[in-house]
C-alpha cells in the first residue's frame, strides 16, 4: 500500500511540475496583430516579461488552434477587450530578436 501511495505521489508531482512552469499572463489589451512568414504575432499591453520584450507573443500558423487564437486576437483588437495568454516561463521559445515568446492559449474577457 505504501508503494502505491509513493508511486501516486511521484506521478502527481511529475504531472504538476509540467503545468507549474506554464501559466496565464496578466491581462492586457491587444495593440496589434500581424501574420508573417508562418507566424502570428501579437503585441499587447501585458506587462509580463516574456523573452526580452514585454507583452509580445507568437504562435505558428500551422498550430491546431492557430485560427482560433487569431480570431480571438482580432476580436479583442477590434472591441478593445482585454486578453491573457498562456506561455511557458521556464522553457521560453523566443523569436524575432528574442522579443516574442510563444503562446499556447488565449482568453478574451468582457469587463
Amino acid at each position: 500500500m505504501k508503494s502505491i501511495c509513493k508511486l501516486y505521489l511521484i506521478v502527481f508531482s511529475l504531472i504538476y511540475s509540467q503545468y507549474a512552469s506554464s501559466g496565464w499572463s496578466s491581462y492586457g489589451e491587444v495593440t496589434s496583430v500581424t501574420s508573417h512568414n508562418g507566424l502570428h504575432l501579437l503585441h499587447t499591453t501585458i506587462q509580463d516579461s516574456t523573452c526580452d520584450g514585454r507583452g509580445k507573443f507568437w504562435w505558428p500558423t500551422d498550430d491546431t488552434d492557430a485560427k482560433d487564437m487569431l480570431s480571438i486576437s482580432l476580436a479583442a483588437l477590434m472591441s478593445g477587450k482585454r486578453v491573457r495568454l498562456v506561455h511557458d516561463n521556464q522553457n521560453l521559445q523566443c523569436r524575432l530578436g528574442n522579443q516574442f515568446n510563444m503562446a499556447t492559449h488565449i482568453e478574451i474577457v468582457h469587463d
